[in-house]
């Protein structure tokens, strides 16, 4: 085995010397690094701010941006809700002076079949009789109907659209049952279908149906606001074109 050679002292002394040169170089790059890196490190921390405020404005501009939108199309709604409750479809027709010069379509005067509104038996949906007198000085849209009856069921929406848009301008829209059952086939038909902005009514014993000599289903009655029975619609009709917004505009005149 070899051992070692054991250095001088002078050698010693001069390995003692480079080490602790190489100790203040190592130190004096460290601090040279640090000073060099300082100003980048001013300017990450700015970039950093940067990208908060951008990301902040970023976001406030699509905040903006979504209420001027939402604003807008809200206005369009609300313009194109008013002008089809002034005006109906688009199109619509001059309102005549009377209902002899006027062009209706399927609506027809009621002639000898005219029946006696203030003779009219109903019940409501408590089993209780209906007062049609309540309803006296208003135009009065009867539309005779059934559960059964499956243009009646087409009809029954547009009836109920129809009745939301008018029963604050004199017009009552009343939908009156022939069913056998009444109320108790009535009832969860309506809430199935979700029927709503409609009065509904029930001519149990069919004396309505008969005193107005009703043919078949569906058939709308239509009475002034003196309650005179002034014509009918026979069959399914679009209550929500224009002449249907112009005929109830001339009724409720």
């Amino acid at each position: 085995m070899i051992k070692p050679k054991k250095l001088s002292a002078a050698s010693v002394r001069q390995l003692k010397k480079i080490k602790s040169a190489g100790s203040r170089a190592t130190s004096a790059a460290a601090v040279s690094g640090r000073r060099l890196i300082r100003p980048f490190d001013h300017l990450l921390q700015v970039s950093r701010f940067a990208r908060v405020t951008f990301i902040s404005g970023f976001v406030l501009v699509c905040l903006v941006l979504a209420t001027l939108v939402g604003f807008h199309l809200s206005r369009i709604l609300w313009s194109e809700e008013t002008a089809r409750q002034d005006h109906g479809a688009s199109g619509l027709l001059p309102i005549e002076t009377n209902l002899e010069t006027a062009e209706f379509a399927e609506f027809k005067p009621s002639g000898a079949e005219a029946g006696n509104l203030s003779a009219l038996r109903l019940i409501d949906s408590n089993n209780r009789p209906f007062d049609i007198s309540a309803l006296k000085g208003r135009v009065i849209v009867i539309n005779f109907w059934a559960t059964w009856c499956a243009p009646c069921i087409a009809e029954l929406p547009k009836l109920a659209q129809m009745s939301s848009v008018w029963k604050n301008r004199g017009v009552e829209f009343i939908a009156v049952s022939v069913d056998e059952e009444g109320w108790n086939k009535v009832r969860p038909f309506l809430e199935q279908h979700r029927v709503k902005f409609l009065t509904v009514m029930v001519d149990r014993d069919l004396t309505a149906t008969q005193s107005f000599h009703i043919r078949g289903l569906p058939t709308t009655v239509f009475f002034d606001r003196q309650g005179r029975d002034i014509g009918r619609i026979a069959g399914e009709y679009d209550w929500l074109n224009a002449s249907a917004m112009n005929l109830l505009q001339t009724l409720s005149r």
